[in-house]
């Protein structure tokens, strides 16, 4: 699996140019880290009502 993302970064970074790659891949991981939730918290206690 690792093999076959890095072979789609090779084409992207083809078909974008490595400057155009990078500023994507930099917006990817800022949109991810904005909309990550993070972990579930396995051991916390369940809220009574």
């Amino acid at each position: 699996m690792l093999a076959a993302a890095k072979a789609v970064e090779a084409d992207i970074v083809d078909s974008l140019g490595e400057m155009d790659a990078a500023t994507l891949r930099n917006l990817l991981k800022k949109a991810i880290a904005a909309t990550d939730p993070g972990l579930p918290k396995l051991w916390q206690a369940k809220a009574t009502k």
